[in-house]
């Protein structure tokens, strides 16, 4: 169940998943309107969970971030990220490591989880994908985020690890800091990855974020340079 609620104004909302690699563990969702309240945030087990909760939003919803793959490197196909069956006999092409837009962030000194045969989260991989074609078969925009370049991008290194209460504070505070309303309560750090999932693509529909990646192994959204809110 949603641990909060906001009447705020604004036509669009932007939603929010953190998604983890099974539904033994919970999966994080977030609504943010275009008033940066945020309208719901949840954690949730199941895949039809998720879709239950941006259905009642589907024609509100600019668009959904979520922080995973929505797409493989070209060479790879999902039975390379299977735990069991067969060896797989697919590779990248020419030595090539992870998808355009991982290397692009590692270009600019973002490090980020590679899409490769050897990923130690296939299962979060293969849940990613499954998700993304889930929401976009219920007639949601999905996009691409990574709320960990979000967060360098806009806040700089944040001074403890996001699992720690002090890590968490942190967070809170920066989000404030830019205009985030948050629900009262305890957040865990999966929901504030969501609502920064949210957050990012708020920035993007306002013109402050940009794609990063290709047409063949997909875009991830991040942050323009300029801070705050548009």
């Amino acid at each position: 169940m949603p641990k909060s609620s906001y009447n705020s104004p604004g036509d669009l909302l932007f939603g929010g998943v953190d998604p983890s690699g099974s539904a033994a563990h919970p999966t994080a969702l977030a609504i943010l309107d275009g008033q940066l309240c945020v309208r719901a945030v949840a954690s949730c087990s199941s895949d039809a969970e998720v879709s239950s909760f941006f259905a009642p939003h589907r024609k509100q919803l600019f668009a959904i971030g979520l922080d995973g793959p929505c797409a493989l490197p070209v060479g790879l196909e999902e039975c390379c990220f299977r735990a069991h069956g067969p060896p797989c006999p697919h590779q990248q092409p020419d030595g090539k490591k992870g998808r355009a837009c991982e290397q692009e962030l590692a270009r600019r000194g973002i490090g980020c989880f590679f899409t490769v045969k050897k990923a130690f989260a296939k299962s979060w991989i293969l849940r990613s994908l499954s998700l993304f074609r889930q929401l976009r078969e219920a007639g949601h925009r999905v996009l691409e985020v990574y709320p960990y370049a979000t967060k360098r991008l806009l806040f700089g290194p944040l001074p403890a690890a996001k699992q720690t209460a002090a890590g968490r504070a942190a967070l809170v505070a920066a989000l404030q800091g830019v205009g985030v309303q948050l629900p009262c309560g305890e957040l865990s750090h999966h929901e504030l990855d969501a609502i920064v999932a949210a957050y990012t693509v708020y920035l993007f529909a306002h013109g402050r974020a940009e794609q990063v990646g290709d047409d063949r192994e997909g875009y991830i959204v991040v942050p323009k340079a300029a801070r705050g809110r548009p």
